[in-house]
Formats: C-alpha cells, structure tokens, sequence
C-alpha cells in the first residue's frame, strides 16, 4: 500500500496500493465500499475532492505515461482518465465543479489541465523554487501554491494571473488551505509556524510559533482553519 487519505468529513479513506488497484474504505466500520481497479500501474498518490464527492488516483502505467482517474465516490465508478502532465506523483488536485485538475510542472511552475477536453490549458509560472504543494480554493475562483523559494502565491484560476504573493515565512512552505469562504489562506512552515493571510491582498494576519518543535528535523506539516 502506498498511501491513505480521509476524505473531507473523516468518514471515508481512500487507499492505493502496488496491486494496480484503489480501495474506499468506511472509517467507522473499516468495511472496504469499493475497489477501484484499471490502473495500469501501482497506485502511486490520491486524494478526495474539497467536497468528498469524487477521488483522484494517479499512477504509473508501465509504459512509461502517468495517468490520473476520477471516481465517483457514491458508486466507485470511474468517471474519466486523464492524460497526467504533473512530473511529481504526489502532486494534483481538482477544483469543486470536477472541471480543472491541478499538476506541479517542471521549472518551478504549475499546469491547470482542462478535464473534458483532457488537454493543458495554462501553466502559472512565478516561483524561484519547487511548487511542493497546492489547492484549489472552494468556490474554484483561486489557487494557492506553496514552494521551496518560501513563498506562496495566489493565483486567478480564469486568467493565471498572479493575485498575491504570500512572503513572510523564512523557510521552505509544507501545506496551504484556504478558509471555507475562500477570504483568508493559511500557511505552514519548516520554520515552525504557521501564518494566515487574506487572499486578496497577501497580508499577514496573523502567526502561530511553535516553539516545542524547534530543533532539527521537526517541522509543521499540515493544518485547518475555519471560517471565523
């Protein structure tokens, strides 16, 4: 098994293993609801949708392509495959409305790909250093990117155009979120701490020292935030 991730509500998980196969498991019960086969490869990476509707799989074909899959997570069908352009495994997202999906391209940048045409439409280029992490914001408008250059960046998903440049963290960003109502994104850090900024003019509002974790090797990872 290569990976698990809870779905939005925790009532889900989503697995995917070396046996070219998927599973979406009941937290409660720890039933397996369905196996999710067609892969050509190991699954590699996968997540749930902001609204735990549709999964993502992503994996190797063997023959030297990616491949991502959508899934419904009702009925374990599998809804589209996609030609995946990404060059990290790990890397992808889809936007709410199952449209877009989001890769980490080469040279520090990131592809939005359009899902029914299966076809690259954009590439957001800004950042001196790799784009490690990123989401898509709820209403589907923004996108947040986390990098190794120690900034995130929020970008318009209709135009690519650059709307904020979070700045303020003095090492590498691990994670990003927005806020259900999409007004505000939260950092994390290798810095130990985490930072929350409204998305519109990428100020600083406020920042979280952890400082029990200072020391080598110890970082935040990952985090929520509600809307208020």
């Amino acid at each position: 098994m290569w990976f698990a991730a809870f779905s939005p509500d925790g009532k889900y998980v989503l697995t995917g293993s070396e046996d070219k196969t998927a599973g979406i498991w009941e937290t409660s019960t720890g039933r397996n609801l369905f196996t999710l086969a067609g892969h050509g490869g190991g699954v590699r990476s996968g997540k749930f949708s902001s609204d735990g509707k549709r999964a993502l799989t992503i994996c190797d074909e063997g023959d030297g392509s990616r491949k991502a899959y959508i899934w419904d997570v009702a009925s374990g069908v599998n809804i589209r495959t996609l030609d995946y352009y990404g060059d990290a495994m790990n890397a992808a997202a889809i936007n709410s409305d199952f449209t877009r999906i989001l890769e980490r391209g080469s040279n520090h940048s990131a592809y939005i790909s359009d899902i029914a045409s299966n076809s690259l439409i954009m590439t957001l280029v800004g950042h001196a250093g790799d784009v490690n992490y990123f989401v898509f914001s709820p209403d589907g408008k923004r996108i947040v990117t986390a990098s190794d250059d120690k900034t995130a960046r929020v970008w318009d998903t209709k135009s690519g155009r650059m709307v904020a440049t979070l700045k303020w963290h003095s090492n590498v960003i691990t994670y990003v979120a927005f806020s259900l109502d999409c007004k505000f994104v939260l950092t994390t850090s290798s810095d130990n701490t985490a930072r929350v900024w409204d998305s519109e003019t990428g100020n600083n509002l406020g920042t979280l020292a952890i400082e029990k974790l200072n020391g080598p090797g110890n970082w935040i990872e990952s985090a929520s935030i509600n809307i208020e």
